[in-house]
């Protein structure tokens, strides 16, 4: 028997809908109620140009006292300084750059050679850039990236979720809500097209009417 042809089509498409409205309520108040943080490296291996965006996804929530770093693979020196220096002075390896309308406050820097590290505090769906450069003899080294979590006032260290957009999950996490709204829509329409169907299987034909008489 299928469901979705019998007279109960439409209850069975309204209960799937609201789960679905319900599923979304959840979803949405998840991700209001925890601190959840997107990046995504890219490395131009031709001028060793690397840039991570980083993303506070909280729409509601600072990110503050948060520490990001860009490590070489394996503890390399892999960076090498953005501007020339004097000796005696101390090399700039990486610097942050803010994305408008929502700028950045409390910037600490800690670079070398292998480590570009940043301690920010970043508005509700603020994003910034992470820069640095690739030495020309290590144009084909990896970088990673890494939250470091330290405590906060409580002494705990900061409930953070990281995700890397660039990946599937990344991507479900990112667009969760056009996903979830597409899929609503969808089963509307499907509850709209049934309705329909099941009106029209209930209206005599004229053949029918003809021989009712």
């Amino acid at each position: 028997m299928n469901i979705f042809k019998s007279d109960k089509a439409p209850y069975v498409l309204g209960l799937l809908v609201t789960v679905i409205g319900w599923h979304v309520s959840q979803i949405v108040n998840e991700i209001r109620s925890i601190q959840a943080v997107s990046y995504s490296v890219g490395i131009n291996r031709k001028t060793g140009d690397v840039t991570a965006l980083v993303r506070n996804v909280s729409r509601t929530r600072s990110l503050a006292g948060a520490i990001f770093s860009l490590e070489c693979d394996n503890g390399e020196s892999c960076f090498e300084a953005l501007d020339p220096f004097e000796e005696g002075e101390t090399p700039v390896y990486g610097s942050v750059e803010a994305i408008p309308p929502h700028a950045l406050t409390r910037q600490v820097r800690r670079d070398s050679a292998s480590s570009i590290m940043f301690t920010n505090t970043v508005a509700p769906d603020g994003r910034y850039r992470i820069v640095g450069k690739l030495a020309s003899s290590h144009r084909h080294a990896e970088v990673n990236f890494f939250y470091i979590p330290i405590p906060n006032r409580d002494g705990r260290p900061l409930d953070i979720y990281v995700y890397n957009r660039d990946t599937l999950r990344g991507v479900v996490i990112e667009n969760y809500l056009g996903l979830l709204g597409v899929s609503l829509l969808l089963c509307l329409i499907f509850l709209v097209i049934t309705l329909i169907q099941g009106s029209r299987r209930n209206t005599p034909t004229e053949e029918e009417a003809t021989n009712g008489a």
